[in-house]
């Protein structure tokens, strides 16, 4: 089932980012773990989890698998970032059945929000969300126009309709923790999902797969990243970084996938 697929990769590439978060914390700004400094990769780039032999990192997850294989830059708001300047993660883990709702519901409000972009004269400041997964637009300005377009209010549309350009330079690289609050710039106010409604983001992993309503296998495997990660780092102090899976005698979630995940973009 390919919206299973869909929520199992959503739901590996927030918990892999959430528990490396938690190792870094407390920290206030995420810039330098997004993209790198002269002499340490980028987190996002750094192979974090191997799935059935292929080590992953949470790019790989966005552009090689996510992007790649579901063609739609919808997936986008499905990643989790960790800063307040990127999508709200959902208070529940995602499923084949409630993917694609919490998908359109978290694209409306992250749109509509000053988080998705905002009017400076004639130039509209777009979210470097838009950038990151510049995959999803194969015509970058014109198709992220038509994107935000689709999911703006009907104030929103008339500013975006009047925009004679559109940049990506729009975002608040504040940890979203319970302290990073509120973020209010303009008319509209938006508060982004944080580390305390992460918490309840694995709790609801653990709910919903005792309802069954998740994979039994995608539940363990989701539930695995903390533990295993946290032995890497008994046993290996100054690794820890590879997180690796072990499927039993069942297929992975995510199997059914036509396409190589190691492919090109």
């Amino acid at each position: 089932n390919k919206d299973e697929q869909l929520a199992f990769w959503l739901n590996l590439h927030n918990a892999v980012l959430f528990e490396q978060l938690a190792e870094h914390y407390p920290i206030s700004k995420l810039k330098s773990l997004r993209l790198g400094k002269s002499k340490k990769p980028a987190l996002w780039d750094e192979k974090l989890v191997t799935v059935e032999g292929v080590s992953l990192s949470l790019n790989d997850i966005q552009n090689k698998i996510l992007i790649r294989h579901w063609a739609s830059p919808m997936v986008l708001y499905g990643l989790y970032q960790g800063a307040i300047g990127g999508p709200s993660l959902p208070i529940k883990a995602f499923t084949g059945k409630n993917v694609h709702n919490l998908l359109k519901s978290t694209a409306k409000e992250f749109v509509n929000s000053n988080r998705g972009f905002r009017m400076r004269g004639s130039k509209a400041q777009v979210s470097l969300t838009y950038e990151w997964g510049s995959a999803a637009f194969p015509n970058w300005e014109r198709d992220v126009a038509r994107h935000l377009v689709k999911f703006a209010d009907s104030s929103h549309r008339a500013e975006l309709a009047s925009a004679k350009e559109f940049v990506a330079k729009l975002y608040d690289w504040a940890i979203a923790d319970l302290t990073g609050g509120t973020l209010s710039v303009g008319p509209i106010q938006s508060t982004a999902a944080g580390l305390g409604t992460n918490s309840r983001f694995l709790q609801s992993i653990r709910q919903e797969s005792k309802r069954e309503a998740l994979n039994p296998e995608t539940a363990r495997l989701l539930r695995g990243v903390a533990q295993v990660q946290r032995l890497n780092n008994l046993a290996h102090p100054s690794e820890g970084k590879v997180i690796s899976f072990e499927c039993g005698t069942g297929p992975c979630p995510g199997d059914e996938t036509e396409d190589d995940p190691e492919g090109d973009d």
